[in-house]
């Protein structure tokens, strides 16, 4: 299971979880003027986070369309149990400072 927790009021907060076989998670971020798209998955014994080669993207409702394969992306991260990863997003609702949010596998 992939893990994913704000960190904000000094302590990591728990903001979501993906499974095995359900749908990735994903997040924008938007740095220098280039605004890139981060998605995350976890298939059994790892999870993976992708940063998404330049595209398109929809946001409807709570689901994100991407058309960008996952093969044509960057991996930034394989963890395995017990390992993390943190990483800064900057979205139009983070401000300035961006979020921090730590990744981790079950």
């Amino acid at each position: 299971m992939l893990i994913f927790e704000l960190f904000a009021n000094g302590r990591w907060n728990e903001v979501g979880r993906c499974l095995p076989g359900q749908a990735p998670g994903s997040m924008s971020d938007t740095q220098n003027g280039v605004r890139h798209i981060f998605l995350f998955k976890c298939i059994g014994e790892q999870s993976t986070i992708y940063r998404l080669a330049p595209g398109i993207d929809v946001e409807v409702e709570k689901s994100r369309l991407v058309p960008t394969p996952l093969e044509d992306s960057e991996v930034v991260a394989t963890l395995r149990a017990g390992e993390s990863t943190t990483i800064t997003f900057k979205t139009d609702k983070a401000g300035d400072a961006g979020r921090i949010i730590r990744f981790r596998h079950v």
